[in-house]
């Protein structure tokens, strides 16, 4: 399969515990699927995981404020070097999510121009919505009202205007979100229905 000119970005942006680590690779595995051409090759798709869960992993605490910047600039990081060997990208999330969370936690809006601008680079962003059950993940997670609060800051911003919302079960959301990433695709002259294939 051709190499694209260069890979389709798709975002995930949503409070904790919606689903978007389990939507990454549902949609990852859905796309290779859908994808696939007649010779068996499917397209190389890449999930970039959150740098935030790594760094509260490795130093057994959340980020201070004046760290907020520098996550979100290795979630960016590890995104653009995800293009380089995948023809499509999952963001798991989406960068401007650490806009978000400097929004929640810290009452710091000073990475939203830089989120907003970079939120173009998506050739599709989507949304998932607070309406699975809350999960504990000791460390990682703070409860539903932040889930809830991180939602409304989403909902508020100018990313909600272009995002394609995700709501219901796994299936649902796994199912919507294919649909959109097939769309994208299809628009973008890089996969039409019936001619599997990447650009050249």
């Amino acid at each position: 399969m051709p190499q694209t000119a260069r890979a389709i970005r798709i975002g995930l942006i949503g409070g904790e515990c919606t689903g978007k680590s389990t939507l990454a690779a549902d949609l990852s595995a859905g796309l290779r699927r859908c994808l696939r051409d007649g010779a068996g090759v499917e397209p190389r798709v890449v999930v970039v995981g959150e740098v935030l869960r790594t760094f509260v992993t490795e130093h057994q605490r959340a980020p201070h404020v004046a760290e907020q910047a520098d996550i979100m600039a290795e979630q960016r990081l590890a995104e653009e070097q995800a293009e380089q060997i995948g023809d499509i990208v999952i963001a798991d999330p989406a960068t401007m999510m650490t806009a978000v969370y400097s929004q929640l936690y810290f009452r710091d809006r000073s990475l939203w121009p830089h989120a907003l601008h970079q939120a173009g680079d998506y050739a599709l962003l989507l949304w998932c919505r607070p309406d699975l059950p809350w999960l504990a993940d000791p460390g990682q997670r703070d409860g539903p009202a932040f889930r809830q609060r991180a939602d409304r800051i989403i909902a508020s911003s100018q990313l909600a205007r272009s995002a394609r919302q995700l709501r219901g079960d796994r299936r649902a959301r796994t199912e919507g979100a294919v649909m959109h990433a097939i769309a994208v695709l299809g628009a973008t002259g890089v996969w039409r229905e019936g001619e599997p294939g990447f650009r050249t």
